[in-house]
């Protein structure tokens, strides 16, 4: 009935229709929990390939950045919406910080790396350094290692210039109440783990979420 649906409610879990246009998915809605915004649901599958009654959950972002227990959270919506949990298509692990060990700036690790006096484990495919413009100068704002298709992606870049870009005053005050001067540059490391990735591990229906510490 959701195919015609505009707003769905049960227990303290609300859906709203949104206008967000997917590739994959027909329908999609805003999940709100306790009257605030948790995340998207979104399904009817566009492609034969995908299971008809696939659904697919995304958080909300700011969510992350709140000291409470997601994990529960997550298990009353799913509750409250009739769901059950059956595997990650994407996670993203990260660690935001200042300078590398021993006061290594993130300019002068990229130097060394590109002077091949940093070494690397194993076989480094794609490598990448990426730039943009900073008060009328060119400077480098992060690199990455690998394929964002592949079933791992490395990237680190310059979390506050991209924060000057997009609205997420949260972030900010989650690196206050962590520690992080915001008056410096912070840097974020992020490790994506895609849909190959989760093919290779076995869930058998349980949720297990343990939110790593995201600062130093």
């Amino acid at each position: 009935f959701l195919n015609k649906a505009t707003i769905y409610k049960h227990g303290k879990t609300e859906l709203k229709r949104n206008d967000i246009k997917s590739r994959f998915y027909t329908h999609c809605f805003n999940v709100y929990h306790d009257s605030e915004l948790f995340g998207y649901i979104m399904f009817g599958p566009r492609s034969e390939i995908i299971p008809q009654d696939s659904i697919q959950f995304k958080i909300d972002n700011q969510q992350f950045y709140k000291r409470q227990r997601l994990e529960q959270r997550i298990k009353t919506v799913l509750s409250d919406l009739g769901l059950l949990f059956h595997n990650f298509t994407r996670q993203d692990i990260y660690i935001d910080f200042h300078h590398f060990n021993d006061a290594l700036s993130f300019n002068d690790f990229i130097s060394l790396y590109q002077q091949k006096k940093i070494e690397s484990k194993g076989k480094v495919k794609n490598w990448n350094v990426y730039s943009t413009r900073v008060k009328s100068e060119m400077q480098i704002t992060g690199f990455s290692y690998g394929s964002r298709t592949s079933d791992k992606f490395l990237r680190c870049y310059n979390k506050t210039i991209e924060l000057e870009n997009v609205h997420k005053p949260y972030i900010k005050k989650f690196w206050e109440l962590n520690g992080l001067n915001t008056n410096e540059n912070v840097y974020r490391f992020e490790l994506q783990l895609n849909s190959k990735f989760f093919h290779k591990t076995t869930f058998a229906g349980k949720l297990n979420l343990h939110k790593k510490s995201s600062s130093i």
